[in-house]
C-alpha cells in the first residue's frame, strides 16, 4: 500500500486524464477537473480545494512534461483543447507485463488475465477495480518509459 496520498491521487489523476483522452483521441477537448475527480465548488472566497488545485496541477505538469498538449486554463477548471502527444499515444500501447498486474487479478477472481495486454488496459482495469496500487503500478512504468 502506497504511504503517499498525494502520490497515489497523482496516478489515479493521471489514468483518468490518460483514459478520457484516449478516447477522444486524436481531437483535442476541454477537459474539465470536475469531469476527472468530481465536481466541487468553490469556497465562499472563489478558491477551489486542495484536491482540485492537485489534479490541475497534474494537467499542468503532464503539459509541460511533453505527455499532453493544451491551449489554456479555463478559469482553474478546465484546460481547453487538450490532446495526448505522440509520446503518450505511443507509452499507452506498449506492453504491460503480466507480471506486474498478477498481484492485483487476486481481488478480481473474474477478470481475464490474458485481456490485459498493454498500459492502457491495465489503467483501464486499475480504475474500473479501483485499485489504487494497481493503477500506480501502472503509471509509475508508463511515466518511467520502462520496457
Amino acid at each position: 500500500m502506497l504511504d503517499d496520498l498525494h502520490i497515489v491521487d497523482f496516478s489515479n489523476d493521471v489514468a483518468r486524464i490518460f483514459t478520457t483522452l484516449h478516447k477522444m483521441f486524436p481531437r483535442e477537448q476541454e477537459l474539465y477537473v470536475g469531469d476527472l475527480i468530481g465536481f466541487e465548488e468553490p469556497d465562499e472566497y472563489g478558491l477551489y480545494s486542495k484536491r482540485h488545485e492537485s489534479c490541475l496541477s497534474t494537467l499542468i505538469w503532464l503539459n509541460n512534461e511533453g505527455w499532453i498538449r493544451f491551449q489554456n486554463i479555463v478559469r482553474r477548471e478546465a484546460v481547453d483543447q487538450c490532446v495526448l502527444t505522440q509520446q503518450a499515444f505511443v507509452q499507452l500501447y506498449h506492453t504491460l507485463p503480466l507480471a506486474l498486474m498478477e498481484p492485483y487479478f487476486d481481488s478480481e477472481p473474474h477478470t481475464n488475465k490474458n485481456s490485459i495486454t498493454n498500459r492502457l488496459q491495465g489503467l483501464h482495469f486499475g480504475l474500473k477495480t479501483k485499485n489504487s496500487a494497481a493503477v500506480n503500478a501502472v503509471v509509475m512504468q508508463l511515466l518511467m518509459n520502462e520496457a
